[in-house]
């Protein structure tokens, strides 16, 4: 028979949270071990409605806190056999986990576990992650999530990017900012991206919801804009499409802050679409 796991990656910046197990689970009749650090992870039980809902309830139990949203379930899974002896006591022959990326907004003080399996809850940054984690498969597992999980868009997990911000959020969208962007004077002052949390290719693939959470985030932007850095107009639209200049294929609303002393000032996209050097072939 095959146990049925679930785990989490979960973040908050651009740390990491692990967990340090010193008791091997019921299914071992809580007997002690030295200690390993890991990720939440737990079995399927029968009570649980589906696997978010069976890891939204792992990670309650073993950090204390219900402050978490799932982003996303990864296809692929840690799989991995067990010993003789464990076999002949659960029926148990292998375990295959699936892995979710979850984010906490909590601000730690909730984090106390209520499983005593688990000795600590800490967030780490990735490589002192990386150094901690005791079983191979969940390293190899945490470092292909950002060779290429990560990179596969850099706006599924705008978090991890430590030159950018998440401004403001709601629950279907995030306002993006770069570092640079913050600063006076310089091009696209105060400028960001408005996008999906879920990954939506473009515009035209957003539910109402999202768009109406793109809408009101929008206003809260822009007041947010104005206070800090008065600019005196605006331009806001989406590209869609490799033609019409979209070059990460995650929906995103730009949001550009005008300025008067600008040497395009009063001109806008049309200006760059009429230009003789977009006359068609």
């Amino acid at each position: 028979m095959i146990r049925k796991a679930e785990g989490a990656i979960v973040y908050k910046g651009n740390e990491f949270l692990l967990v340090h197990k010193v008791k091997v689970s019921a299914l071992e009749k809580g007997s002690l071990m030295e200690g390993e650090w890991d990720f939440p992870k737990g079995g399927v039980e029968q009570n649980d409605l589906s696997l978010e809902h069976a890891i939204l309830r792992e990670l309650e139990e073993e950090t204390g806190s219900t402050q978490y949203r799932v982003i996303k379930q990864f296809d692929d899974k840690i799989c991995f056999s067990f010993g003789k002896s464990f076999q002949e006591q659960t029926g148990w022959k292998k375990q295959e986990t699936t892995i979710f990326l979850v984010e906490y907004f909590g601000d730690d003080s909730d984090l106390v576990p209520k499983d005593r399996e688990i000795a600590e809850v800490n967030f780490l940054p990735y490589e002192e992650v990386y150094e901690r984690l005791t079983h191979k498969d969940t390293k190899q597992y945490f470092k292909s999530f950002f060779n290429e999980k990560l990179h596969d868009c850099v706006l599924c997990y705008p978090d991890l990017e430590p030159e950018q911000q998440v401004v403001f959020a709601n629950d279907h969208c995030m306002f993006l900012q770069l570092n640079q962007s913050k600063e006076k004077g310089v091009q696209l002052e105060g400028s960001g991206l408005i996008v999906p949390r879920k990954h939506r290719e473009t515009a035209f693939d957003l539910t109402r919801e999202e768009w109406e959470a793109t809408y009101d985030l929008l206003h809260k932007v822009k007041e947010h804009i104005d206070q800090h850095h008065h600019p005196q107009g605006y331009n806001v639209g989406w590209n869609c499409g490799e033609v019409g200049g979209q070059h990460i294929f995650h929906a995103h609303l730009h949001v550009l802050p005008r300025y008067e002393s600008e040497p395009l000032s009063g001109k806008g996209i049309r200006y760059l679409f009429k230009s003789k050097e977009n006359k068609r072939a």
